[in-house]
């Protein structure tokens, strides 16, 4: 599982700077997010470095939309996406 680690982990979580993988006796991978102007960029210390141009958005959730889903739902009323696509 940790061999498919990509550029998604990174561009679905923006407040995540930098991922180092380590699976047994290999060399740790290392993964970093950067910004280039309005691009995107994915350092991968096994896959070289990818572009990305990317598009976020969120918003809120009205509690009428909420009212019969579980109380773990019902205490993240809000919602989130994110686009990317490689340039």
């Amino acid at each position: 599982l940790l061999h498919a680690v990509d550029d998604a982990l990174l561009l679905a979580l923006p407040g995540l700077e930098e991922v180092v993988v380590e699976i047994g006796d290999d060399a740790p991978r290392t993964l970093s997010r950067s910004t280039d102007g309005d691009l995107t960029v994915v350092s991968d210390s096994r896959d070289g470095v990818t572009r990305w141009r990317t598009a976020a958005a969120h918003g809120a959730l009205t509690p009428e939309l909420l009212a019969d889903r579980p109380v773990e739902e019902r205490l993240r009323p809000h919602w989130s996406v994110t686009w990317a696509v490689p340039v």
